[in-house]
């Protein structure tokens, strides 16, 4: 079940959600923030070029982009950005940027396998102990949702 500001079945979109979210909210990126007409504007340098998406700031700062909104700029040319782009975005070592692109690709590989494998349980009216074990939507802030370094397809069936 995806959380209410993600479309279902597109993982990706939340994926990058998240990232742009946090690489913003933990001051990884340089980015100049705008506000206008009930929008936060956020843009900040990307590898020759820049990468802006609109959003909001809540409550203890927290940054929420609206997933669509994401997008990679050069030369007055705007498309929408896609995770490589956001991922260069970082100013890291190679070796943290593939290994946080391993887990950003094992969260997607096992959101997919998510959409393909479980159906939507209702739990409206669950006790608080089987709601928070029927809970497969992975945490709402953290770009790596389902990362889970070491684990397989078996052990994400099993423990989810």
């Amino acid at each position: 079940m995806p959380l209410p500001l993600d479309l279902h079945g597109i993982p990706e979109l939340r994926v990058m959600r998240q990232l742009a979210e946090a690489l913003v909210y933990e001051g990884l990126v340089d980015c100049a923030v705008s506000q206008g007409g009930g929008k936060s504007r956020f843009e900040w340098r990307c590898d020759g070029g820049a990468i802006r998406c609109e959003g909001s700031i809540g409550a203890f700062g927290r940054v929420r982009v609206v997933a669509e909104t994401i997008e990679r700029g050069c030369d007055d040319q705007w498309r929408p950005a896609t995770l490589g782009d956001l991922l260069a975005s970082i100013d890291t070592c190679r070796e943290r940027r593939a290994q946080l692109t391993s887990e950003l690709d094992r969260t997607l590989d096992f959101s997919a396998w998510n959409e393909r494998n479980l159906r939507p349980r209702p739990r409206r009216d669950l006790p608080f102990a089987q709601l928070d074990s029927a809970i497969d939507e992975g945490h709402p802030y953290h770009p790596c949702f389902k990362a889970r370094t070491g684990f397989d397809y078996a052990d994400h069936a099993a423990y989810g």
